[in-house]
């Protein structure tokens, strides 16, 4: 959370006006490449598009916080940008760093390219940075360079960067500069990675990973996190705590998210790993890894934790105790181990002297900047500081008090973090000119405090002497030793009507023409009744509704209310707008609204040609996004294709398929073709136009081509929009066959066969002839039907694909299928493939207690085929030493099923075994029958579990050995 505008200095005599707006914002700063990588395994160049996955160099933003409030100089109110993993503050003629660089870490070279259009105006906002995690990692040969673009001179680089990498200024370009990789620190190849960082707004798809506060699934991200008090959770993972008073301990605990660990030593499993770097501002620096698994071969919990103060050397490693290894995985970060308590571990730090001293360099660090650079599973993390914080109750932080209504006022506070001995916090009372009005001791309060251990919390209370007391607002101070925190107290004279106004919600953002729909809500503070009170509804300072009402004393009520953009505003007021809310001029409410220009021009299309051919038509369309006036123009762009396609300049080629437009107008000397509005078109109407004598003869098959419609007279919308772009494009090809898969079925069971309707579309100008479908499920290629499709035609074609024949019988659990043409145009759909159930309706029959010599009878139908051999057996242990079975073959005996099955006990075991003869089937019924049953053991109305389980079961032996259908019986 960032506090934006000025925070007035609270101990200045004078009155302090609210804290102004401020602005956050991302800038475009240019591209990140690489320059001479080299795969050191492949021998193959690299650039970041490789890294990073993107198409082309990936772009790079900076965020940039402007206090916005008239500035006597820049150097008294710098900006404060983050860029490149890098925060400074910017002033006219410097750049004052504020925290260390991440872009190189020992021999990891760190790509972190922030992608986000963010723009936020208001007093306080946040703006989460994360990432879905470093998608590749490459090791890199000696002598590659990376190119940022940064607003940091190079000096500044130099002295960020460790020693054995160099800075040069890029000599085409002003703000680029080039840092040359030699030979990597120790034996450690150089290592390239790359994470593209977005902002908290960006829609996080299935299979990304969303960084919360308090911790984060781990692969990569970076966030800047200053802490709201001494003691606070970090965001994680890369995240960076600055400026923390003196730490006292840091724990570690995971809830949710464990990782495969193959750690260092002896931690192996199911856990977590984190590093991070803790260092201040005398250079003073250690590294530390922590490590913790469950380890199911020995079924205990292990963990490590290393420091270092070498960043390219190797740590020196602690071993956790178990119950802290378990409490790091399995608990939550309140009760984790604290790594810098002795206690947790097997030695102590008295007994490893190369420990000892870093251990205390981070016990006693001032101003500590603790950033982590690598995170696996969900890690949370809590610094103790050994200073207090302070903190009033929300609701104790603005009061409004009838004057003389009370004797007391009392604000709750809550101090946290650890302190020795004892201090006190005082309770300050000033006015709106900044007089203190209340002595310590006399009418205000003080509370003293000793050996506070994590949190504590008490009441300070203000008893105001209503004699001396005015209307008008009072600052009210808690002050401690270490910290303090504020409140207000708004004092009103009886007798008098007194209404608070509040904003509780506003549509944003909104398309400049669209209403803004909010709810305020207003009460009624005072003593007195209002009637025909009035609210005054305004945006961006032009007048809205103004709505009167009634309010009994004590009451409150809540308005709708509605603001037309079209009809309030200006076209050009589009942007961050304040939305406020006013009672006479006394109290008042705002909120930030966007008002979006417009998009006037929607899902712009053009249709692809036959390359090799003259002669064809080509249709343009678009849909209008908003109301136009007539003549208003929209262009098409078609300058792209060059001399490869040729459009003919006559207006008779033109026609208007679709649409109240008045003409079209090729000017193929500026490569563009113009709609003119109609007077009855409007928002939602689709606008389709066709070009005719159209040439592809010089074009190759499967060339895109680029198609720009833009806006270029809208007199509604002429000072903002003229020049609103939209863009597709089409392709030169020889015929062009468009796949849609309509349904599969789904799930099914191996064995049986997916049957997939699939529409086919010739939508070229050139019939298709011997059209082949390649049908796959799992990349496991099936039938491949052939036929013939005309130009503009369609058809649906049926296929079944028989997952036994092209499957494996381990191919279980959702597929996909995928149906291609030419490997050009291709559409895949989820197919559920299930496990198949080999038998089903378990029996066994009852027996007598008591009854030394009688039969049983057991059995099951199939629901697949057996081969011979296939193996069921019917586990019967259940009945101990109560009911005992004969193991001769003999006296067990199939009397339904094949002659050719045979009945296998192992008594000894307590199961009996059905071994297939190859004939049996689906639905076959399977009886077996026990001769001499002795139960004169068994007590009656005993019951007896039996499960059946299949053995081997041919085709199905890699996922059903072990399948199990279980039923009882009873002793009667």
């Amino acid at each position: 959370m960032l506090q934006l505008g000025v925070t007035y200095n609270t101990r200045v005599i004078g009155v302090n006006p609210p804290n102004p707006q401020g602005t956050l914002r991302a800038d475009d700063l240019g591209d990140i490449t690489l320059n001479g990588a080299v795969d050191r395994t492949s021998g193959e160049s690299l650039d970041t598009s490789d890294i990073c996955g993107t198409t082309g160099a990936p772009q790079n933003s900076a965020i940039r916080y402007d206090p916005s409030y008239v500035r006597l100089s820049d150097e008294d109110s710098p900006q404060l940008v983050y860029e490149n993993t890098v925060l400074y503050r910017e002033t006219e003629s410097d750049v004052l760093v504020q925290s260390d660089q991440a872009l190189i870490q020992g021999s990891s070279i760190n790509i972190l390219p922030v992608q986000s259009t963010a723009v936020r105006s208001s007093q306080q906002t946040s703006l989460s940075l994360s990432s879905s995690g470093y998608k590749t990692v490459k090791q890199l040969k000696p002598g590659a360079n990376i190119i940022i673009t940064t607003n940091i001179p190079k000096e500044k680089w130099d002295k960020l960067l460790p020693g054995y990498v160099s800075v040069d200024s890029d000599p085409d370009t002003s703000n680029k500069v080039k840092i040359k990789l030699g030979d990597p620190p120790g034996e450690v190849p150089w290592r390239v990675r790359c994470a593209i960082t977005t902002d908290g707004d960006v829609t996080v798809e299935d299979g990304q990973v969303s960084f919360q506060q308090n911790g984060g699934v781990g692969r990569a991200g970076t966030t800047e996190h200053t802490p709201d008090s001494n003691t606070d959770k970090i965001v994680i993972p890369n995240g960076k705590w600055t400026k923390i008073d003196n730490i006292a301990g840091i724990k570690h605990g995971n809830t949710e998210e464990t990782v495969p660990v193959e750690g260092s030593n002896n931690v192996e499993g199911d856990g977590v790993i984190l590093e991070y770097t803790i260092r201040d501002d005398t250079g003073e620096e250690v590294e530390v890894n922590v490590e913790a698994a469950y380890d199911p071969g020995n079924e205990e919990y292990v963990g490590e934790v290393g420091f270092s103060d070498d960043p390219v050397g190797d740590p020196i490693w602690m071993e956790l105790r178990t119950d802290a290894a378990r409490q790091l995985i399995e608990g939550g970060v309140e009760d984790g181990p604290d790594i810098l308590d002795d206690s947790n571990y097997i030695d102590t730090f008295r007994n490893a002297d190369d420990v000892r001293p870093l251990v205390g360099a981070i016990l006693g660090m001032e101003d500590a900047t603790l950033q982590t650079t690598d995170v696996a599973g969900r890690v949370d993390m809590k610094v103790e500081s050994g200073e207090l914080s302070l903190s009033i109750d929300d609701e104790d932080r603005s009061r409004i008090i009838k004057k003389g209504e009370t004797s007391e006022i009392e604000f709750d506070v809550t101090a946290m973090g650890e302190m020795e001995g004892s201090e006190n916090v005082d309770l300050v009372v000033r006015d709106s000119s900044g007089q203190r009005i209340d002595d310590i001791g006399d009418r205000a309060d003080r509370q003293t405090l000793a050996g506070v251990d994590g949190e504590e919390s008490f009441t300070l209370t203000w008893e105001p002497d209503w004699d001396q007391i005015d209307d008008g607002e009072y600052q009210i101070l808690v002050e401690g030793e270490s910290d303090q925190a504020f409140a207000t107290v708004e004092v009103f004279q009886g007798g008098n009507i007194r209404l608070n106004v509040t904003i509780d919600d506003a549509t944003s953002p909104v398309d400049y023409g669209d209403t803004v729909e909010t709810n305020v809500t207003i009460r009624n503070v005072g003593d007195t009744d209002a009637d025909d009170a009035q609210l005054d509804l305004s945006m961006a300072g032009q007048d809205g509704p103004q709505p009167q009402f009634d309010l009994a004393a004590g009451e409150n009520t809540t308005l709708a209310l509605e603001y037309d953009t079209q009809e309030k505003l200006n076209p050009t007021d589009t942007g961050e707008k304040t939305l406020k809310a006013t009672w006479n001029g006394e109290s008042t409410d705002t909120e930030t609204v966007v008002v979006e220009r417009p998009d006037i021009i929607l899902d712009p299309q053009a249709e692809d040609l036959t390359a090799g051919e003259d002669g064809q038509t080509q249709t343009f369309e678009f849909t209008l996004g908003e109301d136009l006036t007539a003549d208003d123009e929209i262009s098409v762009d078609v300058s792209d294709t060059s001399d490869a396609v040729e459009y003919d300049g006559n207006d008779g080629s033109w026609t208007i398929i679709q649409g109240d437009g008045t003409e079209v107008s090729p000017d193929l000397d500026n490569g563009k073709v113009t709609y003119k509005v109609g007077s009855d078109d409007s928002e939602g109407d689709t606008i389709r136009f066709q070009g005719s004598g159209i040439s592809a003869a010089s074009a190759e098959s499967d060339i895109r081509y680029d198609v720009e419609y833009r806006v270029e007279s809208a007199d509604s919308y002429a000072v903002q929009n003229n020049g609103d772009t939209a863009s597709t494009s089409f392709e030169s090809k020889d015929d062009i066959v468009k796949i849609e898969i309509l349904d599969a079925e789904s799930p099914v069971e191996y064995g049986e066969t997916v049957e997939t309707n699939i529409r086919v579309e010739n939508v070229g100008s050139t019939d298709a002839e011997d059209v082949q479908l390649d049908v796959s499920v799992a990349d496991r290629d099936g039938r491949q039907p052939e036929f013939d499709l005309e130009a503009g035609e369609e058809t649906t074609i049926t296929t079944n694909y028989d997952t036994s024949e092209n499957l494996d019988p381990s191919d279980i659990g959702r597929k996909t299928l995928e149906v291609t043409w030419n490997d050009e145009s291709t559409d895949t759909e989820t197919v559920v493939v299930e496990q198949p159930d080999v038998i089903h309706k378990p029996y066994v029959e009852n027996v007598t207690a008591t009854d030394g010599n009688q039969t049983q009878a057991f059995g099951f139908t199939l629901n697949e085929e057996l081969e011979k051999g296939d193996e069921i057996s019917v586990d019967i242990s259940d009945t101990e030493d109560d009911i005992r079975y004969d193991g001769n073959d003999s006296n067990w005996t199939v009397i339904r099923g094949p002659k050719s099955a045979q009945v296998t006990p192992e008594t000894d075991n307590g199961t009996v075994t059905y071994v297939a003869g190859g004939e049996e089937t689906e639905d076959d019924i399977i009886r077996i029958r026990a001769d001499f049953v002795n139960a004169s053991s068994a007590e009656p109305d005993t019951r007896y579990d039996v499960e059946y389980r299949v053995e081997s079961a041919g085709p199905y032996a890699a996922q059903d050995d072990g399948d199990t259908n279980s039923t009882s019986f009873e002793s009667t």
